[in-house]
């Protein structure tokens, strides 16, 4: 009889501790299941938000790289601006005459006359010529004066900036009627015509017309002359 009681004892217990068990388990079950959402909720925003900083990162690092770009622009610009403004503020240079070829040119002559046994003296408008009664340079801009060349009525300008189309211009003039010795006086123009050197002659020494003075030249003659102030030009 004892032995029924302590049998059926040890089943209660035993039904008992199952019972506990399998009332458990769910319970874990039910734990895990809404602990589990939650954390694959916190793993997914921190993804989204480390996808953020990161899109984040790529914007500034973009918009950094815009900005260098920008900045490199502006400094071409001013670079560009800064060259324009030196190749404005720098005076280009007469290709047809400066004042080294006007010093080349007087030392040309001071040889030249050496060999033609003559004297010439430069004119210009801080030493005036006077050739038999007429001004020189003052006369090419006189609108009593004609200037002939070949007998061919012609414009004739003091310059020094030799660019003016169908025009003679006059950068430099020599003569020899000031000097003593002198017994055949000449009087030199060196020109540019059209982008040509040309230089032009007289010994005219009287007018010629009571109302218009009519100055009558012709290309030298001599080719030593020529040939030296076209080299002069050229340089």
């Amino acid at each position: 009889m004892t032995t029924l009681k302590n049998n059926h004892l040890l089943i209660m217990i035993g039904i008992t501790l199952i019972s506990l068990l399998a009332g458990c388990q769910p319970r874990e079950q039910t734990l895990n299941e809404d602990t589990d959402p939650i954390m694959v909720e916190t793993a997914e925003k921190k993804d989204d938000q480390s996808s953020d900083e990161s899109d984040n990162q790529n914007e500034a690092s973009d918009k950094d790289e815009d900005n260098d770009q920008s900045s490199d622009k502006s400094d071409e610009a001013t670079d560009d601006s800064d060259d324009s403004k030196d190749d404005s503020g720098e005076k280009e240079e007469n290709p047809y005459w400066n004042d080294s070829k006007k010093q080349k040119l007087d030392a040309f002559i001071k040889d030249w006359e050496k060999s033609m046994g003559q004297f010439y003296d430069a004119y210009t408008d801080e030493e005036k010529l006077d050739w038999y009664g007429v001004t020189f340079p003052d006369a090419m801009s006189q609108s009593n004066i004609q200037f002939q060349v070949d007998e061919q009525p012609v414009t004739a300008e003091w310059t020094q900036d030799p660019t003016k189309k169908d025009t003679y211009n006059v950068v430099a003039i020599y003569a020899n009627i000031d000097n003593p010795q002198t017994t055949e006086p000449y009087l030199y123009l060196f020109t540019i015509y059209n982008d040509q050197p040309v230089v032009l002659v007289t010994a005219q020494n009287q007018g010629n017309d009571p109302q218009v003075l009519n100055l009558y030249f012709s290309p030298t003659e001599n080719q030593q002359l020529q040939q030296g102030f076209a080299q002069i030009v050229a340089e």
